[in-house]
């Protein structure tokens, strides 16, 4: 029956597993993008990589641009056809390409604009070319012409107007170069070369000797402009005009030449319906695609375009894919010159590392291997699949067994060397010893003597474990233990168990690893590793990208290097140079996805999802690049601007915004900007996943704008920098502060003239008040009034009225006096005013003896309080008598009152007469000649404009009709005098 499954049975297997192997082959590992990710389609023409960063695809549904993270597909409605390639960028940053449909289109801030100039000349796009001379024109070779076109005024011009070459349109016009103001370029004239210099600034061509070929060319395309295709094979055409032929039915003898374009002068790509091949080494990528295109980026990355399945970005070329499946694949381990990786089936896979086709499977009981050993003292790999162990002998048979005595095998963490005939088995609780040659198991004494488990506790002989069992090393030669727990590190050596300490801490560690010499390294969880010679001195080896990766999930330690595997990389660590090279998600191997690895001879391998990624050691360098900034656009006050190559100025309180990228392709998520306004300022980080930077209200002066960006291996790219200025505002600048100084210069003499003039009018007002005073008084002692009162006491006299003359007298010459006493104030109180205003009524009641004369005073009125202007009431109180009570004959009535209006701010007097009436005074005065207003009326009107000139308030005085309906209509004058106290 064993004979049975042997020769029968497992060839079937081996022939359904074989099945399973898609292909084995030496591409490096990449990754693909299509219209999943956002692609606008999977054929793609043309790529290239312009000055920003940004890649440019031409596919076939129009053009996008990539910065790392998203597509942005370009679109506009005046292309005929969608189909573009033959994309250039010039030196502007512009890109041009052409459509399928004989469309040149230019690309500005992702803007596509139709040239329709190029019209006449696109009835052919095969062999499209451009170049750009140093004075940017643009040179463009389309079949059988080669136009000049000036990229600003968008002209074109013919460059065989000169027609010293007879060019038919079965003749091939190869592709050119440029150097300066010279452009090179060659005619295929059945097999004749003629080699054609065309100079910008002379506008003449020449041509070297007719060169002879033995081949006939069928073909063009771009190689730096010496690459051409014959049949199915390479010629390419040196400066010496020798010629080197490939017969490239050597390399792909059923594939079909598509392109060829060169990276630089050394590098030249031949891309086929079967993948593209380097010219200079022929190592061949991407079989089975069929290429179009291959450019390597500013990262080092390369780039493959392809017909039929997007684009495969290629982060590093010396890491392969060795062999890839259908299956994932995840445990590896070696023995001779055989690898051994299991996958999630029930099969363990074996390949010989000089022929990996020769595949061949093995059964197991269970799907999921929890580990492989490789047993190199007996030449035999251990596995376990959850339930059984077997043994690989060299005749390449295996045979199960089940051992015994060995109690929850599946779960055990390690495996390792004991002894030459024993293994050790390390768990979380507790260790193990196996014997070989049974395969079963029994506590060792010197092990059993310290390690026991007590119902849930970890327990050793001085007290309880503080935690689970995290890895275990047995150095045999100098009989001692490593443990290696969560929070501490074990040893146990010479019949005692004690703490193993660094700087007299605890060591908080997850693997541990040992090298032929005896030294072992205990990988830290915070930062490195530690390396612990035999005399159990310590070395400590940390940077930071072991902190990157964080927790090691394993280690092996291989000529004087240190490989370690976590979920964030994989790391060769060179203990001797402390050269680190560092492979994850920048090399397209993320750590989280890489299952196992193992090394063999001079080469590391790795399992990876369902491929088998193979790199040799030496090869692998170090594919970290320092992070690019790129400053897009400026906005300033909501305009988009470029970015200036010089220093610019911008008005003061500007909004001024930048635009910037650092596109990536080596997984720069977690990078970080930082920029700053000023050399001796800080740093300071661009908060979020913006790419713009926004400021706002700087003040004046000068600024340099810097920008860098740091990836996440703690790489800091280059400065990009701008100078710009805020202008100062404009109340600080010369011509303003001239202008304010002139201003205040002009306002201090025009004040101080003001001023002048002010003191001079006030004086002016004050003799002009005092005069009115005077005139006032005057009114008052004018000769009628004088003559008046004279007559007055004569005719007391002559009727021998002594008493009323000398009442009368003495009345006038109070009057008097108090006259010129008032005379001398500018106010006076109310109660002086009313005594002065009594004394005249008495002279004027004694005069007309047939008059009432009322005065009213509110009790409530403060009239020691109220200051008023002096003989300032008298002259309303006098024209009631001279224009309204003089001439009315009988039943003369006059009444005064003095109250408070309701607010209790003003004055209110009141003068009531019933005389004649304001309308028979004024006819009166015009049958009396030279009448008019009295020359007291005039004066107290003059005073009434002088002492309101500067007031606030100001004095009222209304004149009205008592009695409008009447013939004697009586006048009511109310004055009104804001109150000041």
């Amino acid at each position: 029956m064993k004979n049975l499954i042997r020769n029968i049975i497992y060839p079937i297997i081996l022939l359904i597993c074989g099945v399973s192997l898609l292909h084995s082959q030496t591409d490096p590992l990449h990754v693909q993008f299509s219209t999943e990710d956002g692609l606008p389609s999977n054929t793609v023409y043309d790529i290239i990589q312009d000055k920003n960063g940004y890649i440019w695809a031409g596919t076939e549904n129009g053009i996008c641009k990539f910065n790392g993270k998203t597509f942005k597909t370009l679109n506009d409605d005046h292309l005929i056809n969608n189909e573009i390639s033959y994309l250039h960028e010039l030196k502007d940053g512009s890109i041009w390409a052409v459509t399928f449909g004989n469309q040149v289109v230019r690309i500005i801030d992702d803007s596509i604009h139709v040239l329709d100039i190029f019209n006449p000349y696109l009835n052919d796009f095969k062999y499209f070319e451009m170049a750009q001379a140093n004075d940017s024109t643009l040179i463009v070779k389309n079949s059988n012409r080669i136009l000049s076109v000036n990229p600003f005024r968008v002209s074109v011009k013919e460059l065989y107007e000169t027609q010293i070459i007879n060019v038919r349109s079965r003749d091939l016009i190869v592709p050119f170069s440029t150097d300066g103001n010279e452009i090179f370029y060659q005619i295929i004239k059945g097999q004749k070369v003629i080699n054609l210099h065309y100079h910008l600034l002379t506008d003449n061509i020449k041509k070297d000797t007719f060169l002879n070929r033995e081949y006939g060319f069928d073909g063009a395309f771009f190689s730096h402009g010496k690459t051409f295709k014959w049949n199915n094979s390479l010629v390419q055409i040196s400066d010496d005009s020798t010629n080197v032929k490939y017969d490239t039915n050597d390399w792909f003898p059923n594939d079909r030449i598509l392109t060829c374009n060169g990276i630089s002068e050394h590098e030249h790509w031949i891309n086929t319906t079967d993948g593209s091949i380097r010219l200079q080494d022929k190592r061949r990528i991407m079989s089975s695609y069929g290429t179009t295109k291959v450019i390597k980026d500013m990262e080092g990355n390369y780039w493959v375009s392809t017909h039929e399945f997007g684009l495969f970005l290629i982060p590093n070329m010396e890491i392969g894919i060795w062999l890839e499946m259908d299956t994932e694949l995840d445990r590896i381990t070696h023995m001779k010159n055989h690898l051994f990786v299991s996958d999630n089936t029930q099969f363990l896979k074996s390949l010989h590392v000089e022929h990996p086709e020769e595949l061949q499977s093995y059964p197991l009981n269970y799907p999921n291997v929890k580990f492989l050993f490789s047993d190199t003292l007996n030449e035999r790999i251990i596995v376990n699949d959850g339930s059984t162990t077997m043994i690989r002998y060299e005749d390449g048979q295996f045979n199960s067994f089940l051992p015994p005595n060995i109690k929850s095998w599946y779960n055990g963490l390690r495996l390792g060397y004991f002894s030459d005939d024993s293994f050790i088995r390390v768990y979380k609780s507790n260790i193990c010893v196996v014997r070989s040659d049974t395969l079963t198991s029994d506590y060792d004494s010197l092990l059993n003597h310290h390690w026991s488990r007590v119902k849930t506790q970890y327990c050793i002989e001085f007290g309880v474990l503080t935690s689970a069992i995290k890895d275990g090393y047995y150095d045999s030669v100098n009989n001692t233990f490593w443990l290696v727990l969560a929070n501490q590190v074990l040893i146990s050596e010479s019949d005692s168990i004690r703490e193993f300490k660094y700087n007299d801490k605890s060591i908080r560690g997850n693997r541990i690893e040992s090298d032929p010499s005896g030294n072992v390294y205990i990988f830290l969880d915070d930062d490195g590793f530690l390396k612990i010679n035999r005399n159990h001195e310590i070395q400590q080896y940390k940077s930071t990208q072991l902190k990157t990766l964080g927790t090691i999930r394993k280690a092996i330690y291989r000529d004087n290097q240190v490989f370690c595997l976590s979920n964030q990389g994989f790391l060769i660590y060179n203990l001797i140079t402390n050269e680190q090279i560092t492979l994850d998600r920048t090399d397209g191997v993320f750590g989280a996805k890489i299952n196992d690895f193992d090394i063999m001879d001079d080469h590391v391998f790795l399992t990876f999802q369902n491929k088998l990624i193979k790199a040799h050691i030496p090869s692998i360098k170090d594919n970290k690049h320092p992070p690019k900034t790129f400053l897009n656009h400026l906005i300033v006050n909501g305009k988009m601007q470029a970015i200036p190559t010089s220093s610019v100025s911008f008005p003061y309180q500007s909004d001024i915004e930048v635009q910037f990228d650092a596109p990536s392709f080596k997984g720069g998520q977690h990078s970080k900007h930082l920029y700053r306004l000023n050399d001796y300022t800080t740093w300071v980080e661009v908060s979020g996943n913006t790419q713009s930077i926004r400021q706002l209200n700087l003040s004046a002066g000068s600024y340099n704008f810097s920008i860098k960006t740091i990836n996440e291996d703690g790489l800091e790219g280059p400065i990009s920098s701008f100078n710009f200025s805020i202008q100062s505002p404009f109340w600080l600048r010369w011509w303003f502060i001239l202008g304010i100084l002139s201003i205040i210069g002009l306002s201090l003499f025009a004040y101080y003239r003001n001023t002048i003039k002010r003191l001079e009018k006030e004086n002016q007002l004050e003799q002009e008040i005092r005069s009115n005073q005077l005139s006032a008084l005057q009114s008052r002692m004018n000769p009628h009034f004088i003559f008046n009162a004279l007559n007055s006491i004569q005719d007391f006299i002559i009727r021998m009225d002594k008493e009323g003359a000398n009442e009368y007298l003495g009345i006038f010459s109070n009057l008097i006096r108090i006259y010129l006493r008032h005379s001398e104030h500018p106010m006076i109180e109310l109660q002086e005013e009313i005594e002065v205003l009594e004394l005249y009524l008495k002279l004027e009641q004694l005069r007309f003896e047939d008059i009432e004369i009322e005065i009213n005073i509110d009790p409530n009125l403060r009239r020691y309080d109220i200051m008023i202007p002096p003989l300032f009431i008298q002259p309303y109180v006098e024209n009631a008598f001279k224009h309204g009570l003089l001439h009315k004959k009988h039943n003369k009535k006059l009444n005064i009152s003095f109250s408070l209006d309701k607010s209790n701010e003003i004055l209110d007097i009141r003068i009531n007469d019933n005389g004649i009436g304001r309308k028979r005074c004024l006819e009166i005065n015009k049958k009396t000649p030279h009448s008019g207003l009295s020359y007291s009326t005039k004066a107290n009107k003059r005073r009434l404009q002088l002492i309101n000139h500067n007031r606030t308030d100001k004095i009222r005085v209304e004149f009205r009709d008592l009695y409008p309906d009447e013939y004697d209509q009586g006048t009511s004058v109310s004055i009104r005098i804001p109150i000041i106290i």
